[in-house]
């Protein structure tokens, strides 16, 4: 049925995406399929996606574009590199985070090498896909396709970002090369060969394909300096998860619009909503639910509920003393009064010491986990930038940048991405900001303010100075009385 259908597709989805990990490749935190209207909670990309740039902007110039193939292509390698085929890529399915990195996601049509065998998603001689972005031989047969499928969709994805306009049956530009007229001479060849009708005559791989963008880019013009930045923020927020946008989703799980309501004191918050706020307490005190509040405040009802003589205790006319109102409350009156003992008190003192270092040790752990947790993210975040920024030498070798200088800064390059330890790759992702820093600032002086090689490398800057002082914050806290306590006790890591 095409409710099974779509569960299926989307179960499918999740157990794809749970292979990936990958900077851009959009990932998925949490799945939930248990639900009358089962979701996923992915990763938030607010720059929107390369469709909403293309409607805003227009065709992207050249080196935009190749910068935005580039983060697709290494995102579509980490797919390959786990037996997945997208068999979808287009601009509607490039996420845009708020730094201009591009993320790949909606792997709901994806193949899983020989897992489409028997009864699988996909029918012998289906099509699946868009028909612009889609190889020929998906266009007959989308069971059988493989990497090179997704190669011809690249092509056919810079032609767009380039052109801005429709994408057209590319796999005969061999033939009719006045396809290619508004597209920048040095790139028709990328396009001719990802895009040719045999897939034995295409790129095997993305790597192939980016060995030649890496070749091409240096014969491009510099782009205006009036380029508008990737990311589009979105102009409104999510909607609230009691509304569903969606009604006609929901029918075709099996539920009325109005039958769902939202799910009670779940047991996760997501990180970007939190708890709606509980309403403030009625001044009139609380009551059981069967008490009306107006009864209430007269004090009939909770009167009458009480037995007689913690009525008479309680009653506004009664004459009885103080004295009579406790021993009606407590029939047995007051007994002796005992004095703690010394071994209470010394009891009492060694539990309060307890609770003191527990306590402490706690606070301790929490307080360095959490500045452990934010030191590991800013620099996951500081490497990911740094990856996907290495055509920024390519940039600052256009403004002038020595060949000797960006082989120094290659080699500092490198010397981060192969290093072996964390701690190691840090000291090399330190070294290579700060001489990116000191060898970039006399030309970026000089570029104008739009200018793409200075927005990527205050970037980078801006990334940096949020990893150093996370990492400062974690030595202090660590360095801290609980801190220490924590480590000593193997409740929290040492710096």
């Amino acid at each position: 049925t095409r409710r099974s259908n779509l569960r299926s597709r989307f179960e499918r989805e999740a157990a794809t995406m749970a292979l990936l990990d990958h900077p851009n490749v959009i990932r998925v935190y949490d799945v939930v399929s248990d639900e009358p209207l089962p979701f996923m909670v992915m990763e938030l990309a607010e720059g929107g996606t390369l469709i909403e740039w293309l409607n805003a902007y227009g065709g992207m110039p050249a080196g935009l574009a190749c910068q935005v193939l580039e983060q697709v292509a290494r995102g579509l390698g980490a797919a390959h590199a786990v037996g997945v085929v997208h068999r979808d890529v287009k601009p509607h399915n490039v996420l845009i985070t708020l730094l201009g990195q591009c993320k790949l996601t909606d792997f709901g049509i994806a193949r899983i090498r020989d897992s489409d065998t028997g009864e699988g998603m996909t029918r012998t001689g289906s099509t699946m896909g868009t028909i612009g972005y889609m190889a020929p031989e998906q266009r007959s047969d989308a069971k059988y396709v493989d990497q090179r499928a997704d190669i011809y969709s690249l092509g056919a994805l810079l032609y767009k970002l380039l052109t801005g306009g429709i994408v057209t049956d590319l796999f005969l530009v061999e033939h009719e090369p006045q396809l290619l007229a508004d597209v920048p001479g040095p790139l028709h060849e990328l396009i001719l060969k990802a895009c040719f009708h045999d897939r034995e005559r295409r790129y095997p791989d993305t790597d192939a394909l980016l060995q030649t963008l890496a070749e091409l880019r240096p014969l491009l013009d510099p782009d205006p300096d009036d380029t508008p930045p990737l990311p589009i923020p979105l102009s409104e927020r999510p909607p609230d998860p009691e509304s569903s946008p969606f009604p006609e989703i929901q029918l075709l799980f099996g539920e009325s619009p109005r039958a769902l309501s939202p799910r009670p004191s779940p047991d996760r918050v997501l990180p970007y909503r939190m708890p709606a706020p509980r309403p403030a307490p009625d001044p009139a005190g609380i009551y059981p639910s069967y008490v009306d509040p107006g009864e209430a405040e007269r004090g009939d009802l909770i009167l009458d509920s009480l037995p007689p003589a913690r009525r008479e205790a309680f009653s506004p006319a009664s004459s009885v003393s103080p004295h009579r109102t406790a021993r009606a409350l407590d029939p047995t009156g007051p007994g002796p009064r005992r004095r703690p003992t010394k071994t209470l008190v010394l009891a009492a003192l060694a539990l309060a010491a307890w609770l003191l270092f527990v306590i402490t040790g706690a606070s301790g752990a929490w307080s360095v986990h959490s500045a452990q947790g934010r030191a590991l993210a800013t620099q996951d975040h500081l490497y990911s930038l740094l990856i996907n920024e290495q055509g920024l030498l390519s940039e600052l070798r256009r403004l002038g940048l020595a060949p000797d200088t960006t082989h120094e800064l290659h080699a500092l390059y490198l010397s981060f991405e192969e290093a072996d330890s964390e701690p190691a790759r840090f000291r090399a992702a330190t070294a290579y900001v700060k001489a990116l820093r000191v060898r970039s600032d006399p030309l970026l002086l000089k570029a104008s303010p739009g200018s793409l090689a200075k927005v990527r490398a205050q970037q980078i800057e801006r990334v940096f100075g949020d990893a150093i002082v996370a990492q400062q914050q974690w030595f202090r806290r660590a360095r801290s009385t609980p801190g220490r306590l924590a480590i000593g006790l193997g409740l929290a890591p040492a710096p």
